[in-house]
């Protein structure tokens, strides 16, 4: 159970990969205690400008995927191994945490 905490505070432990979907989540000014799934729904998420000044070889990443299949999100942790001009090269495992 995570909370009570403010949408910005949320949106930061999403974003650190601090939190599994099926976590319950008290958001301040809400009654109810709910699924963090339920909360981000389909966001969009907002796509990094200027890649190349702020993506660099070396760089720790995790990218949340389906490896698993059956509609499971993975998070999968690695790093940077080389930057073209259409894709990122990482080398990725199964994260625990």
């Amino acid at each position: 159970m995570i909370g009570p905490m403010s949408e910005e505070e949320l949106h930061a432990g999403v974003a650190e990969g601090r939190f599994e979907r099926t976590d319950l989540v008290h958001l301040e000014g809400q009654e109810e205690w709910q699924p963090l799934e339920r909360l981000l729904g389909a966001q969009e998420v907002e796509a990094m400008t200027d890649f190349e000044a702020n993506v660099h070889i070396g760089d720790e990443v995790m990218v949340l995927g389906n490896s698993g299949g059956g509609g499971v999100v993975t998070r999968l942790r690695g790093k940077i191994q080389g930057i073209g001009p259409r894709r990122a090269v990482t080398t990725l495992s199964s994260a625990t945490s």
